[in-house]
């Protein structure tokens, strides 16, 4: 329901953050579900595309919705600049 009113509002942040999210929820369910995959190179393979979707879909509903938000015009130096802290700190 919340969803709805938000994006009936026409901001492309919003979109970006729920699409997030639903990507995000989607690729963890089909990760729960990888215990039913044969195993070997198939299974390997599997679980990586889902990792991997699921970054692409916690990236997508946070940090860049919220630095394009935030910092219209400096987008590219602001996400350098994230990049560099998230490097240092892992």
């Amino acid at each position: 329901m919340f969803r709805f009113f938000v994006l009936n509002s026409n901001s492309k942040i919003y979109y970006l953050i729920f699409m997030g999210i639903d990507l995000l929820k989607g690729s963890e369910i089909l990760f729960g579900l990888l215990n039913r995959c044969p195993d070997g190179q198939i299974y390997f393979v599997m679980c990586m595309a889902c990792r991997i979707v699921t970054a692409l879909g916690g990236s997508m509903g946070q940090s860049f919705a919220i630095i394009g938000c935030f910092f219209p015009d400096r987008i590219a130096s602001i996400v350098a600049l994230v990049q560099v802290f998230n490097g240092l700190g892992s």
